[in-house]
């Protein structure tokens, strides 16, 4: 598996638990004593930012 792979995937992994978690807060903030959905936004709305950029960064230094 290649890292451009690896970056597809867990943004596709963040975009799934993000569009559960502004629609159950509780299933993917589980750890936390308070879940809302803003939380939820913060957490994997950056994790899903951070993994399409870097998907898109090793796409455009391969080519």
């Amino acid at each position: 598996m290649t890292w451009q792979h690896f970056f597809a995937f867990t943004g596709v992994l963040s975009a799934l638990l993000l569009l559960t978690g502004l629609w159950r807060p509780w299933i993917v903030l589980w750890w936390l004593s308070h879940q809302n959905r803003k939380m939820v936004l913060q957490w994997y709305g950056t994790l899903l930012l951070a993994s399409l950029l870097a998907f898109w960064a090793i796409g455009h230094l391969k080519s």
